[in-house]
């Protein structure tokens, strides 16, 4: 099985070098650094069977592609999506999620909302350790996890993830 190490380039943080705060301070004809698009990302099939992706906000972006990727090929590969956002209407491509739910029976979405509406049957408040035992496949030699978000929150949860007994490895920034 191929495995991908730590998807990290020294010393770089998006948030403090500006690629993504601080876009709204370019003006026309500032040159900005772009990639993508991309199809598949930070993933190679086979590379697990079982894949967790935990998502903050914005976070979900470089996962899109990944699950887009593992769907249309109907590869044999369970998807555990673990989704934190705002508000219910902060929820990126929802009813694609729900569609994507409905359609695949490999994949499970979680929503976790921190204000969530008065009717509200899924998470609420942050991400807990709980809610990551229950809506993530269990650790394992065949299970990885990808989390992007808010630094604070990816921080957080990289020592959740690794005191509920997921390895180093098998947890991907992407």
């Amino acid at each position: 099985m191929a495995r991908v190490a730590r998807l990290r380039r020294a010393g770089y943080d998006p948030y403090t070098m500006a690629d993504i705060t601080r876009i709204k301070t370019k003006t026309p004809g500032d040159t900005v650094l772009m990639s993508g698009p991309n199809t598949g990302g930070h993933w190679v099939d086979g590379m697990a069977k079982k894949v967790g992706f935990v998502a903050g906000g914005t976070g979900i972006t470089p996962m899109i592609a990944i699950i887009r990727r593992i769907l249309t090929k109907r590869l044999d590969v369970e998807l555990f999506l673990v989704f934190a956002n705002k508000t219910e209407e902060d929820i990126i491509l929802r009813e694609e999620w729900d569609r994507d739910v409905r359609d695949h029976p490999n994949f499970h979405c979680y929503h976790v909302l921190e204000q969530p509406p008065a009717v509200w049957t899924m998470g609420a408040g942050r991400v807990t350790d709980d809610m990551l035992r229950v809506h993530l496949p269990a650790p394992g030699p065949d299970t990885i996890v990808f989390l992007c978000g808010p630094p604070p929150m990816v921080e957080a949860l990289e020592g959740t993830l690794k005191d509920l007994g997921y390895s180093e490895e098998a947890v991907i920034l992407p």
